[in-house]
């Protein structure tokens, strides 16, 4: 690397490969912010891409002169015919990177925040790292096939931007659904009652408001006590006593990634499922499970299961 780039203010990581004597691919990961499994991403791809040189991370910190310096460095080495792939996390590092690459193949993750790209141009492709409503709500239905009635209990600007989706992917899975919008705290115990006597299962989105440290023994308590299984969006929620949630599975999309790659070495369209199944887990808690649901269902068609 060159005196400018060791000027650069971004804290680096390079995932060091034991490189094979055809293997030259240049692949640069440009994070909005580091995460543990933004890491672990950039590790499982440096072992399933056998055709690539070095990996490099580089952290924007959700600092947009670090952005600036970071795709400064990139066009430059597009310029140089130095840069064969850049993969983006999240919607600060991506805006940054499509709205200024133009030629060099570009994997990017949104969901669910989506954002126009220039007209789909063909060099940018999405991929997921968080599964989308519906593949949560698919992965929902699969593991308790009697449930008929789904609830959302969140704040209204929570839930709005997936009402849609929400709904359409209900109905494919022949469930109705109720939304409880909570305001305030003091919402959140007379809407999770009546969520709890309204449906069979609860789906829960991201919301600070509602999950919390001062809410989740509470939520928890009540959805436990009355047998009503529930979805979560983190495996640390499951961990507690949540019934199930779908993580991502680093390996399995490092080796779309990896395929990919080999794709872009031979000049051939690289691509990928935007949101594919078998890129993530569905992580159950046994005991909850069982108290929600009776016996256990080890086997999912299409899916991992993993008991915890």
């Amino acid at each position: 690397m060159g005196t400018a780039h060791r000027a650069l203010p971004v804290a680096l990581l390079v995932v060091m490969l034991a490189v094979q004597p055809y293997a030259r691919a240049e692949i640069i990961i440009v994070d909005s912010h580091k995460s543990d499994e933004s890491i672990g991403l950039a590790q499982a791809i440096s072992r399933h891409c056998t055709r690539c040189g070095q990996i490099q991370y580089m952290d924007m910190k959700r600092s947009p002169q670090i952005g600036r310096e970071i795709i400064a460095e990139l066009k430059a080495r597009e310029a140089n015919k130095q840069l064969d792939l850049v993969i983006t996390l999240g919607r600060q590092a991506t805006t940054v990177v499509t709205g200024d690459l133009k030629k060099t193949p570009i994997f990017h993750t949104l969901h669910p925040q989506a954002l126009p790209l220039s007209g789909s141009s063909r060099h940018v492709q999405e991929f997921a790292i968080t599964p989308s409503l519906a593949m949560q709500l698919d992965a929902f239905k699969a593991l308790a096939p009697q449930m008929k009635r789904v609830g959302f209990l969140a704040r209204r600007s929570t839930i709005e931007p997936f009402r849609d989706e929400i709904i359409a992917s209900a109905t494919a899975n022949s469930l109705s659904v109720n939304f409880y919008y909570v305001d305030h705290l003091d919402d959140i115990s007379p809407g999770l009652r009546q969520a709890i006597r309204e449906t069979d299962g609860l789906l829960f989105l991201r919301d600070s408001l509602v999950i919390n440290s001062d809410t989740i023994q509470f939520i928890l308590r009540l959805t436990l006590e009355n047998r009503v299984p529930t979805f979560a969006y983190s495996p640390a929620l499951v961990d507690m006593g949540m019934t199930a949630t779908l993580s991502l599975s680093t390996e399995n999309l490092a080796q779309k990634i990896a395929a990919a790659v080999d794709a872009v070495l031979t000049d051939t369209p690289p691509s990928l499922d935007a949101h594919p199944e078998s890129s993530f887990v569905l992580e159950v808690n046994e005991r909850s499970f069982k108290g929600a649901l009776g016996a256990v269902r080890e086997r999912i068609p299409g899916m991992r299961v993993v008991f915890r």
